[in-house]
């Protein structure tokens, strides 16, 4: 059977340990789903990997931030993924074009923050 391929929804702390411009300061720094992906691939469980956030101009800090924190430091463990969207792109809905690039049986990992703040909208029926 082919290695299973994966899709990380989400670019943050539980699935990078990277928040806010940098490493996490909890216990998560070099995050958790990603981290066992990448092991599981070098098991030869998983086989590609991608990656997709709403904001691609993260995706150089955090393959920076990987290649630091974890290639670096577990004897060169390969931490490469497909991302989307592109590394100079902004786009909200790059889930859809990252799912469409999946094939039947592949997997999804979803791990976002859900925004707790009021939209304008709702602030807007408040006054």
């Amino acid at each position: 059977m082919a290695p299973l391929n994966v899709l990380m929804v989400g670019t943050g702390e539980y699935t990078t340990g990277f928040v806010g411009g940098g490493m996490s300061g909890s216990d998560k720094k070099v995050g958790v789903v990603g981290l066992t992906l990448f092991d599981l691939r070098r098991r030869g469980k998983v086989g590609k990997l991608s990656m997709v956030g709403t904001s691609g101009t993260k995706f150089p800090s955090i393959r920076q931030h990987l290649n630091k924190n974890i290639s670096q430091a577990y004897n060169g463990l390969d931490v490469s993924f497909d991302s989307f969207p592109a590394d100079d792109k902004v786009d909200a809905d790059a889930y859809e074009t990252a799912i469409d690039a999946l094939s039947p049986g592949d997997a999804i990992t979803i791990f976002f923050l859900i925004r707790r703040t009021p939209t304008r909208k709702q602030r807007q029926k408040t006054w």
